[in-house]
């Protein structure tokens, strides 16, 4: 799918994917106040079924740009671990082994409450 055809609902998609509650993404679209009638139009945008595609395409691409970078830390972690295990040094081998598993955690608990 390619942007919408709509510009406030590309950019209320985009605001949305971007974190931002149905009521400030619409009122930032639309130019509006963040009033009872930017709560209720922002949750009947998030209803509509090509503003929900948009947003998951966004959110997806952003994960997929981000593949390249999660890959290098992983890279420069395991890397780290691997010295420091064939330094002798296992206390720091597996302190840098729970920052590696908190990385991954903090990753899948943003994809998570991203609904990715």
């Amino acid at each position: 799918m390619a942007e919408l055809s709509n510009p406030p609902w590309e950019a209320f998609a985009q605001l949305i994917a971007a974190g931002r509650s149905a009521t400030a993404a619409y009122a930032q679209a639309y130019g509006r106040d963040r009033g009872p009638g930017s709560r209720v139009n922002g949750r009947r945008l998030l209803a509509n079924a090509y503003i929900r595609e948009r947003i998951a395409e966004i959110r997806s691409e952003a994960v997929v740009a981000s593949a390249s970078t999660l890959e290098k830390v992983i890279e420069e972690l395991e890397c780290a671990a691997i010295k420091k295990i064939e330094r002798g040094s296992f206390k720091h081998a597996c302190e840098t082994t729970k920052r590696f598993a908190d990385v991954i955690m903090d990753l899948a608990n943003a994809v998570e409450g991203k609904g990715l």
